[in-house]
């Protein structure tokens, strides 16, 4: 901050106070409440990173016990996400966010607008934590789009994610294998609240996104547009939904899915 003043998590979560770096209509609500969504995610999901290596750390010390309340903590974490969002993402009105989609507001050096932003090192790093595999995908289309959306993460990001995700012992692996049952409790109240999220990104991201573009990519019409989103998301919503069977351990996902995730082939 100015002056070097100490930044805390509660500046950082001050939504309220986020302006956009530019405006298409000065003062405009809905557009202030976009970019304001797109923040939340992030600003909101700053403890993720933290709580879910502490996870990973739990499992590689076999410590159960803190490994259940650092997966306490991610829950918390993603609810509170979910809630911000939930709230927020309503009051956007669609024709504002399609034209501030293709303003390259979120991409710098395209026109084409994929509004990854504040969002996308967040789903990353929860997909990474829970092996979110993409083995339900009918439409290649969806891994292309995140790849080439992963061409705006910093590389040590990109790093730090394959490191989370190569961790020796996977979040459900161990929970697996140490059928222990307020672990498995903490574990699955984490991807219970995360298939909720992507399920409610499905429900309201497709009735602001009709007509438009949606992950970088150009329909032929708004239908087409509309049903190919729907479809996708509900595919993404399955394959989360599927990390919460502890029965098995996690396996690892097809190459092109990695390549979505960031992983080098």
């Amino acid at each position: 901050m100015r002056g070097g003043a100490e930044l805390s998590y509660q500046d950082i979560a001050a939504v309220d106070c986020v302006r956009p770096a530019f405006w298409l209509n000065e003062g405009n609500r809905s557009e202030l409440e976009l970019y304001q969504a797109f923040y939340a995610v992030g600003a909101f999901g700053v403890p993720l990173y933290g709580w879910g290596c502490r996870a990973l750390e739990c499992a590689a010390d076999h410590g159960r016990a803190g490994g259940a309340q650092a997966l306490r903590m991610v829950q918390a974490v993603i609810r509170n996400v979910y809630m911000i969002t939930k709230r927020l993402i309503p009051r956007i009105d669609a024709d504002e966010f399609r034209r501030v989609q293709v303003t390259c507001g979120w991409v710098g050096d395209e026109v084409t607008g994929v509004a990854p932003g504040y969002q996308l090192p967040f789903m990353l790093m929860l997909d990474v934590l829970f092996h979110v595999n993409y083995t339900h995908y009918a439409h290649p289309g969806v891994i292309a789009a995140r790849a080439n959306n992963l061409r705006f993460v910093p590389e040590d990001w990109k790093a730090f994610f394959r490191m989370v995700y190569g961790a020796q012992l996977a979040l459900r692996t161990w929970v697996h294998e140490s059928d222990d049952g307020p672990l498995a409790e903490a574990y699955r109240s984490c991807t219970g609240i995360f298939t909720l999220f992507r399920n409610m990104h499905r429900h309201l991201g497709g009735q602001v996104l009709k007509g438009g573009t949606t992950t970088g990519r150009v329909f032929d019409s708004a239908a087409a547009n509309y049903e190919q989103f729907m479809s996708e998301m509900a595919a993404l919503a399955d394959d989360t939904a599927a990390t919460s069977d502890v029965s098995r351990p996690a396996a690892p996902d097809s190459p092109p899915a990695a390549a979505g995730r960031g992983a080098r082939s």
